[in-house]
């Protein structure tokens, strides 16, 4: 596949996960797909659609900005950098993300997705309580480091 085919098919991806359309999104993926994620690892159709749904359903207004080195396709494999902004809870997030891409033929073998939880939780966290432990688990975390 050309790294333009590959570009194309992960811009398409994340296209249809801003518009929160599983079906579109899980048809870019072979039958025994893997999504790596902070989550967990989904495998399959079944796990996908349901990693998927779970994901469309918990984030709002999801926009998606291509950064640092953008994509990188190289082979049957690329690397995306990019910045998610939502909505988790009504609460505004913004992260940065890499994911890793195998391809296998024209669909996605596998996505290894990263990014900082904890950030993303110490922003999208509605109750102080809930920010104040988050934030003192961040600084035990950090502790020595400054």
């Amino acid at each position: 596949m050309t790294e333009q085919k590959m570009e194309s098919i992960i811009r398409s991806f994340i296209e249809a996960l801003v518009a929160a359309d599983v079906e579109k999104a899980l048809s870019f993926f072979t039958d025994d797909g893997t999504w790596d994620t902070p989550e967990g690892r989904f495998t399959g159709k079944d796990e996908l659609r349901k990693y998927l749904t779970w994901f469309t359903q918990t984030v709002a207004d999801l926009k998606v900005e291509e950064t640092g080195i953008g994509i990188l396709a190289k082979g049957d494999e690329a690397a995306c950098e990019h910045t998610f902004t939502a909505k988790f809870r009504g609460q505004l997030a913004q992260v940065p993300v890499l994911c890793s891409w195998e391809f296998k033929g024209d669909k996605v073998q596998r996505i290894k997705s990263f990014y900082d939880r904890l950030a993303l939780a110490m922003q999208a966290s509605r109750s102080w309580f809930v920010r104040n432990t988050v934030s003192n688990l961040a600084k035990r975390m950090e502790k020595g480091l400054r």
